[in-house]
């Protein structure tokens, strides 16, 4: 004899228990966006270069040479990305005034698709393009989107689904230092 009656009751009860461990699998996977990350990789790959959409070879030395940056990568299909790069843009107008860059790169795609999502966000940055995954693949990605803060050099100081929210990006930029 069960405790728990055939039926409906069973079938909810099921269903609580398998949301409820998917919920802890989840939370135990995942990292809580919002916090200031150390980054697993300790450095930009500078030795490696990307295309541009404009179809020039850009350094990823020169990116961090003079002064800190924020690489945001994301891809056409990410329905997570688009916001992020939103507050890319939002987050450009105080890092430029701040001295530091930031960069989108697409993870994966054609340039063509590239630029269909920056026409579509109007994206006011530089855009570098990771076709072959080698970036990726030296960074550690394994999802996007995916943001790294840079300090000047090439140590990689911050590591993000996201950037941190609005009212920490002053204390953000100071770690990048």
């Amino acid at each position: 004899m069960s405790i728990i009656p055939h039926g409906p009751i069973r079938s909810v009860l099921a269903l609580v228990l398998g949301l409820c461990f998917g919920v802890g699998i989840f939370l135990l996977t995942s990292r809580w966006e919002g916090q200031m990350e150390q980054a697993e990789v300790q450095e930009l790959p500078v030795g490696m270069e990307l295309q541009s959409l404009r179809g020039t070879q850009q350094p990823l030395a020169m990116i961090t040479a003079e002064k800190p940056a924020v690489v945001v990568v994301f891809s056409s299909w990410c329905r997570y990305c688009k916001p992020v790069l939103r507050d890319a843009m939002r987050f450009n107008a105080l890092a430029t005034q701040e001295g530091v860059g930031v960069y989108a790169v697409n993870y994966g795609e054609t340039p063509e698709k590239a630029r269909q999502v920056v026409a579509s966000l109007g994206l006011d940055m530089p855009v570098l393009l990771d076709e072959d995954k080698e970036f990726a693949k030296a960074v550690g990605l394994n999802s996007v989107p995916r943001v790294f803060g840079v300090a000047q050099g090439g140590a990689i100081r911050f590591e993000g689904s996201s950037l941190p929210p609005e009212s920490e990006w002053a204390a953000f930029i100071g770690t990048l230092r």
